[in-house]
C-alpha cells in the first residue's frame, strides 16, 4: 500500500515538473505599457503659465514677478469699495492665480528649476 502511494507522489510529481517546464503552463509577460508622459494640470482649460501671462519656460523669479503684478490688480482688498459681484469675481481671479502659481512652483521644483529657497 505504501509503494502505491509513492509511485502515485512519483507520477505525479514527474508529470507536474513535465507540465511546469512547458509553455502551456509557464508564466506569461505581459508588455509593459510605454510610459505616458504626464500633462501639466490645467485650470480652467489654460495651464499655469498661460494664466500667468508668461512663458512656459519662464524662471519662478519671472513667474513671481508676473504673480504679483497681477494680485495687486485683482486682490479682493483692493475691490472692497465696488460692487459684491466685482469682490466675487476679484476673490476667484485671485484663487485662480494663487493656484496657477503653486502648479508653476510645483512643475519647476520637479524639474530641479525651483528657487533654493524654496526647497524644504
Amino acid at each position: 500500500m505504501l509503494f502505491r502511494y509513492l509511485l502515485i507522489a512519483a507520477v505525479l510529481w514527474v508529470a507536474w515538473r513535465a507540465l511546469s517546464k512547458s509553455k502551456l503552463f509557464a508564466p506569461t509577460k505581459r508588455p509593459r505599457a510605454a510610459a505616458k508622459r504626464q500633462e501639466p494640470e490645467r485650470l480652467g482649460g489654460k495651464l499655469p503659465h498661460e494664466i500667468l501671462g508668461i512663458e512656459s519656460g519662464a524662471s519662478l523669479d519671472t513667474a513671481r514677478e508676473a504673480y504679483l503684478d497681477l494680485v495687486k490688480q485683482v486682490h479682493p482688498d483692493t475691490a472692497a469699495s465696488l460692487s459684491p459681484e466685482l469682490r466675487r469675481l476679484a476673490e476667484a481671479r485671485t484663487k485662480e492665480l494663487n493656484r496657477a502659481f503653486a502648479l508653476f512652483k510645483e512643475r519647476n521644483a520637479e524639474l530641479g528649476n525651483g528657487d533654493p529657497s524654496d526647497r524644504r
